[in-house]
């Protein structure tokens, strides 16, 4: 009973309000997301997914984590004075606009490079949309500096359905291969529009060179840890539409597709709280620590589950929602699915690092991550998709739980606390995974529909009454941490 975290002083409120907010919008613009995609992933061919996949790599760099990355130092500083905000616009607009000119300049020899002649023709759009990342970063940070959820959930809820309507427009008629295209760029111009209502703030015309520098030097690293932390699957797509071509990238992509929304809609929330409260707590090192605990033990039991869940219903899900060209989906759902088992030591690796002011260490690793993975892909990607994605989860089990030491130390955390705090999910994944491979054999002459479901409600029972049975306590204190204020 040693080891159980301690309950943190503050945080629970925090976590609570992004947890509703990002459950409401789970319900709601997570659902209509998902409706689209599988709407328009029954009306394109992977192909298609494929040069769009593309696009994001070449783009979101910016798109994603240069903006994350802006929000991130804003909100770490502190510093929300009219020249402060300024000094960060201006540092990210000269990125920008470096990065779209080139992206659109080279559009003709990027094609060539990937044999994807359609990406010529998608890449300036999608690049001139980055123009409006340093007002959404700006935005963004502003909204975060009072921890206020609801607005940037309700304009996650704007985007998706604004987007989503005009994207389900443009597939069903002449012009289809253009739905993704719309639905990118329009979700970026609704998100624009709704934090400026919500914000009203705008740039200054004059910027002072010092402050421009200054946010340079201190949003640089943040962007390296958060870039180089999703560089690996980025590489890994630019490998396999390289080797493999465009439609074998598709499939990858409407693969993970079905993970990024599970994402969205739980680890978001946990993302979220990290920095600004990590950043408040620096004076307290035992209510960081609690803090930190109690937040991967409730990391743990929402993500872990739902995750590998998705993978042990990969192939019900495919035959249900995804066509014969789609075949590929199921095996690889499955291999992204293991990456659940490290989520703790993982996903919110690199806000924890920044958090604690360990940008460099967080580099380290990523570049690790990022060598091994695109190596073991190069070399296994003439073997098939599925046969390069395999090699890709040993290198994971390989190296992934090394990190999870390396954030236990730098947070000061101990291992046995840690391992203390998650080992409830794991236990709870575990039953799940036994009791959904069991019903799969009754299951196999049911439509997919039916089948998915009795399959899903096994592992919910499963999961959720080893849980309620047998960790009751652990169940009952990450209750009562969201219930705490602050």
């Amino acid at each position: 009973m040693a080891d159980r975290p301690p309950p943190p002083a503050v945080g629970g409120g925090a976590v609570r309000a992004s947890l509703v907010w990002n459950a409401a919008n789970f319900a709601v613009s997570q659902v209509a997301s998902a409706a689209v995609f599988f709407i328009l992933a029954a009306q394109l061919p992977p192909a298609v997914f494929g040069v769009l996949a593309l696009a994001i790599v070449l783009t979101d760099l910016i798109a994603t984590q240069g903006r994350s990355a802006m929000t991130d130092a804003i909100v770490q500083s502190q510093d929300f004075s009219r020249p402060g905000l300024n000094a960060a616009f201006w540092a990210g607009m000269i990125v920008c606009a470096a990065v779209a000119a080139a992206l659109i300049g080279f559009r003709h020899e990027l094609a060539a490079l990937f044999k994807a002649q359609e990406l010529a023709a998608v890449l300036p759009p999608i690049a001139a949309a980055l123009l409006l990342t340093p007002a959404l970063a700006v935005m963004e940070a502003i909204v975060l500096k009072d921890l206020d959820f609801r607005t940037l959930n309700l304009r996650n809820m704007a985007g998706v359905f604004v987007s989503g309507a005009l994207a389900l427009a443009v597939v069903f008629s002449p012009w289809r291969e253009w739905a993704f295209v719309v639905q990118r760029v329009t979700q970026t111009t609704v998100s624009f529009a709704f934090l400026f209502a919500a914000t009203r703030w705008v740039p200054g015309l004059a910027a002072d060179g010092a402050g421009v520098s200054t946010f340079a030097r201190r949003a640089g690293p943040i962007w390296a840890v958060q870039g180089l932390n999703v560089a690996g699957a980025r590489v890994t797509e630019m490998i396999v539409g390289f080797r493999l071509g465009a439609s074998d990238l598709g499939v990858l992509r409407v693969a993970q597709k079905f993970f990024e929304i599970l994402h969205g809609s739980l680890t978001s929330a946990v993302m979220a709280v990290w920095l600004p409260v990590l950043s408040r707590l620096r004076d307290d090192p035992e209510g960081a620590r609690g803090f930190f605990l109690r937040v991967m033990s409730l990391a743990a039991m929402l993500v872990i589950p739902a995750q590998l869940g998705l993978g042990l219903v990969g192939p019900e899900i495919t035959r249900l929602f995804l066509s014969d060209a789609y075949a590929n989906a199921a095996p690889l759902i499955g291999l992204i699915s293991l990456g659940a088992l490290f989520v703790p030591m993982s996903f919110f690796r690199a806000p924890i690092l920044v958090a604690l002011g360990k940008s460099g260490i967080g580099v380290v690793l990523a570049i690790i991550d990022l060598v091994l993975g695109a190596t073991a892909i190069y070399l296994f990607s003439g073997s098939g998709l599925v046969t390069a994605y395999t090699a890709l989860v040993v290198v994971w089990f390989a190296t992934l739980p090394i990190s999870g030491v390396i954030i236990c130390r730098e947070a000061r955390v101990p291992l046995r606390q840690f391992a203390r705090a998650i080992q409830p999910a794991y236990e709870g994944a575990l039953v799940m995974a036994a009791a959904v491979l069991a019903m799969r054999t009754l299951t196999a002459p049911l439509p997919a529909a039916a089948a998915l479901a009795v399959l899903a409600l096994t592992g919910a029972a499963a999961y959720g009454g080893y849980l309620w049975l047998v960790r009751r306590k652990d169940v009952t204190e990450s209750i009562a941490f969201l219930r705490t204020r602050g």
